[in-house]
């Protein structure tokens, strides 16, 4: 029952996500390339690096920041949904356990930060970078995200204004 209503949870956000999913990926796409081009390019040539290109070295950067951005913020919507739209009421009264609102909420934006994360490794290949891509980095990735997105579900759910949620990504 759990993984059904986990399932039901990441569901509804996925279709959400599909709908936009174009606009999500150009989004996605504008901070990263203008690191590229302004560091990896740019000033990214002029700088010596010991093994590989400072691209090669960038590109981790760009990853982790994107990554943790991504997750964060994916899940700061539950806020207005639980303070202006009251759209969370309509989960409290479902036959849904409230783990699996939480879960689900998670795993969804974990997909969005690896989706994000997808993005910049592809155009990170096409940047010339050459990227060493083990089990272990995958795996610190994904729990990238997990963390960030626990964060951030756990800030939209303590918060009571709008603007704290600025506040909270600052101090993150």
């Amino acid at each position: 029952m759990l993984l059904q209503d986990i399932w039901t949870v990441f569901w509804r956000d996925w279709i959400v996500l599909q709908r936009r999913l174009k606009k999500f990926i150009f989004s996605r796409m504008v901070a990263p390339l203008l690191y590229m081009v302004a560091f990896g390019w740019g000033l990214g040539r002029s700088i010596q690096v010991t093994d590989g290109s400072y691209l090669d070295f960038l590109v981790p950067g760009i990853l982790a920041l994107n990554s943790m951005n991504i997750s964060f913020n994916s899940v700061t919507p539950v806020h207005s949904e639980r303070i202006y739209h009251k759209s969370l009421e309509e989960y409290i009264i479902a036959p849904v356990v409230p783990e699996a609102f939480v879960i689900g909420k998670v795993l969804a934006a974990v997909l969005r930060g690896l989706i994000s994360s997808a993005i910049i490794l592809v155009l990170a290949v096409l940047f010339g970078a050459q990227l060493h891509l083990t089990p272990l980095f995958l795996l610190v990735l994904i729990v990238n995200c997990i963390i960030f997105s626990e964060i951030g579900f756990f800030a939209a759910m303590t918060i009571s204004t709008y603007e704290e949620m600025g506040q909270v990504n600052t101090y993150v």
